[in-house]
């Protein structure tokens, strides 16, 4: 029903835009004079928004100017108002903004998605004292030095993950969704207006800041709110099997909390439990804690509690000296970091039963190598299906964008990056120290990135120390020539290479000056970009007139370049 609702509303809208665009013209005999300015419309816009990202200088035929920030919305002053603004919107360089009133959901849905939450807010509340309350009155747990106190702490520590969830302020999701357009512009080179943006990525942005018309209500209770109460459920199960201590059954209780964690079981939760707070902190400050988060906490937990069943199983019985010193140590690293069990595992297993088929169990190209992701980003990007370069450098850039938050200049740091690496680095060999040298001698030059490496190329009088860079060993000048120029063409065929060009390239906000008639039609449109020279690296006429090209749509009126 609420989509349907929405439907007819999108329809009703778009009825009364085409209404007015199909207008029938004016004829010879009607009243208006020729060369008279055309009247205010009576259903003029509440609010405008600039549909580009130039800054807009509009004169009317009156000699009158208006400047717009790129996609800045206003609600025209009176004067304003009197403005032809239909040509304007006709063309896709100003669009209208309807009827605020309409674009809240009646109070029916949003009274029972606050319901909704309300409820399994409760239930969050309940299952975590209520866990650590049963553990301790059945026995399972026998915490004689202030127990009350570890009651308190393990409930607080269960619900506090969850709570993080329902802290996170929704009402921003208009502002992330106007931040993703803005940078949406400078990252792909196929959108002009918002109108493009609308139609390329507009299905992408109402699945992750939800449609318009559902930004200004609560929560969106249609979300999947079962993974928050099944990582609760799992965190309180899991605080009571690392408390549960075989001695207690046999009569002779712990004396305190922290000497009741004492086996790895205990401390692999640990490390867990704080790998996923600080994940759920982070992705809190971020603006990207969703309940897929959740998910993912209740599969770490899991594969936790497996390998540290299987540790216990390796190291035998706790009575070794080094059991506290190493052994407990290295649970809980295997809580924070599962992967460096598989690792150990790995080499294990390699080392005593794959001597020589290995290769199918080694690590290629790790997201290690890439210079700044630090484990709370790798953690986030293996969340979506990017576990090492290759999937980094080949992963849909605009969806890795929306869905993990990531600031968009790191995230095309990381990319462009790996397209450099994977492009020199050769992953099919076991080890290539000359495609690591090639690209430490790069780095010594300051290149670290494709980019880096393709305006390199074009500054002419530093070529020779290019070429020998990328020269492998014993390589002839001529060969090292080649391979450049071969390295160069694969680098610019990659599928995000434009993309990532175009981010770097548009770094400087457009002006873009449009002239009216008395018609209020564009009779002209004139594009400026504003110089800088540290920003040019190649040729200043052709960066230029590129940039022009990309910024200035083409039209049916004329333009002056």
């Amino acid at each position: 029903m609420l989509q349907k609702r929405e439907s007819n509303r999108f329809a009703s809208v778009l009825k009364t835009l085409r209404g007015r665009d199909d207008a029938p013209a004016a004829r010879p005999g009607d009243e208006r004079r020729a060369g008279a300015p055309a009247p205010a419309s009576d259903t003029a816009p509440a609010e405008l928004r600039n549909a580009t990202p130039s800054r807009l200088h509009i004169t009317d035929a009156d000699g009158r100017t208006l400047v717009l920030a790129p996609l800045e919305r206003r609600v025209p002053t009176d004067p304003e108002r009197q403005w032809p603004w239909e040509g304007l919107i006709r063309h896709g360089y100003v669009v209208p903004l309807h009827a605020t009133s309409e674009t809240r959901l009646d109070g029916t849905k949003a009274r029972s998605r606050r319901r909704l939450h309300t409820v399994t807010l409760w239930c969050m509340l309940e299952i975590s004292v209520a866990v650590p309350v049963a553990a301790f009155g059945t026995g399972l747990v026998r915490i004689t030095e202030a127990p009350v106190v570890a009651v308190a702490f393990v409930a607080v520590a269960t619900m506090l993950p969850g709570l993080l969830f329902f802290l996170f302020d929704r009402q921003r999701l208009s502002t992330l969704r106007d931040r993703f357009e803005w940078q949406i512009f400078r990252l792909d080179p196929n959108v002009r207006t918002l109108a493009d943006v609308q139609a390329k990525y507009g299905g992408q942005m109402d699945e992750v800041f939800y449609a318009p018309s559902e930004q200004t209500t609560t929560v969106n209770a249609t979300q999947r709110l079962w993974p928050i109460l099944v990582s609760t459920v799992t965190i309180a199960l899991g605080w009571t099997m690392a408390l549960y201590s075989p001695a207690a059954s046999s009569g002779a209780p712990d004396t305190s909390l922290f000497t009741a964690l004492s086996d790895p079981l205990a401390f692999a939760f640990l490390g867990a439990y704080f790998f996923s707070l600080n994940t759920c902190l982070r992705r809190y400050s971020r603006n990207d804690l969703r309940p897929k988060a959740y998910g993912a906490i209740t599969v770490r937990v899991i594969t936790v509690a497996v390998l540290a069943c299987l540790l216990q199983a390796i190291v035998g019985a706790p009575e070794s000296q080094v059991y506290d010193a190493t052994v407990l140590p290295l649970a809980f690293v295997i809580g924070v970091l599962p992967e460096t069990a598989m690792v150990l595992l790995r080499d294990t297993v390699r080392r005593f039963a794959l001597t020589r088929k290995h290769r199918m169990l080694a690590e290629q190209l790790p997201l290690t190598d890439i210079e700044g992701l630090d484990l709370y980003d790798r953690a986030r990007l293996i969340d979506e299906g990017v576990p090492n370069v290759e999937a980094l450098a080949h992963h849909d850039l605009v969806d890795l964008l929306l869905e993990t938050r990531i600031p968009v200049g790191r995230l095309v740091d990381w990319v462009d990056q790996a397209i450099l690496r994977l492009h020199i680095v050769d992953s099919t060999a076991e080890k290539d120290p000359e495609g690591t040298t090639v690209l430490s001698d790069l780095r010594a030059l300051g290149i670290r990135s494709a980019t880096d490496l393709l305006a390199a190329r074009q500054r002419c009088a530093h070529r020779k120390a290019l070429v020998e860079a990328v020269a492998r060993r014993g390589e002839p000048p001529a060969d090292a020539e080649d391979r450049l120029e071969l390295l160069v063409t694969g680098l610019c065929d990659d599928e995000w290479i434009t993309y990532i060009r175009t981010w770097r390239d548009r770094s400087l906000v457009a002006n873009r000056y449009i002239r009216l008639d008395r018609d209020g039609e564009p009779v002209s449109v004139r594009t400026e970009v504003p110089d800088n020279d540290l920003h040019d690296c190649r040729h200043p006429s052709s960066r230029l007139s590129s940039l022009y090209r990309r910024f200035t749509p083409p039209c049916r009126i004329g333009t002056i370049l």
